[in-house]
């Protein structure tokens, strides 16, 4: 058992969802690959904690996004992938939600490199997205993850939700941000004042909406 992916050692993945039956059909496609399941059955600690006690040697993780359902935990599954990211830990967010659950989901985009719908799950998808992660964290991003300093035009901005153009991505696509994606300084900055011009680092080689995320948001 084990595996290893360019140079790195996986003997298992930890698999995080709040569904049983989910958890198990994952074991199935981790065995496939013949790597070892560690289900996760919760529910989980509050998320200090939770890395406190996280035991992720020469591991992998595949979880879900919506897991405060059934009190399986107080945070959500994008939450986690991005400071796994920040700790190296190979980890792909497999969910139904990635279209429900965008708004949420985009701030965290950055450091999620890959996020699959469950019936696009297998052995096949599971070993590339953990060498997809495992390049990122060597410094070699694709071509639709790569960001550069762009210009962003907020059309409309209330207490939930900005709407924003990227010109250089594609200038007749408004995206909807949750507002809590942007600074705080910038929100109170933006609020009365639109339409509004400001900086990001945005992936403009993404193909689909669902693939852009913001970073390093300037006024200038």
């Amino acid at each position: 058992m084990g595996l290893v992916i360019l140079g790195v050692q996986l003997d298992t993945v930890i698999i995080i969802d709040d569904d049983p039956e989910v958890r198990k059909s994952y074991q199935w496609t981790v065995s496939d690959l013949g790597l070892n399941g560690n289900e996760l059955a919760g529910p989980l600690p509050p998320i200090d904690r939770f890395f406190q006690e996280f035991n992720h040697t020469n591991a992998g993780v595949l979880s879900d996004h919506k897991l405060t359902v059934k009190d399986y935990a107080k945070f959500n599954g994008a939450k986690i992938l991005y400071r796994m990211y920040e700790m190296s830990i190979p980890a792909i967010l497999c969910t139904t939600w990635e279209t429900a659950g965008l708004d949420e989901i985009r701030k965290y985009r950055k450091n999620i490199p890959v996020m699959l719908n469950p019936k696009d799950l297998d052995p096949d998808t599971l070993q590339m997205g953990f060498e997809i992660c495992i390049r990122e964290f060597k410094g070699d991003f694709q071509t639709h993850r790569k960001s550069d300093r762009t210009l962003i035009r907020i059309e409309e901005f209330d207490k939930e939700y900005a709407y924003v153009v990227v010109p250089a991505w594609d200038s007749k696509e408004v995206i909807r941000l949750s507002t809590d994606t942007l600074p705080a300084n910038i929100q109170e900055e933006v609020k009365d004042n639109t339409p509004y011009r400001l900086y990001a680092s945005v992936n403009l080689g993404a193909e689909d909406h669902k693939d852009v995320y913001f970073d390093q948001w300037s006024l200038e």
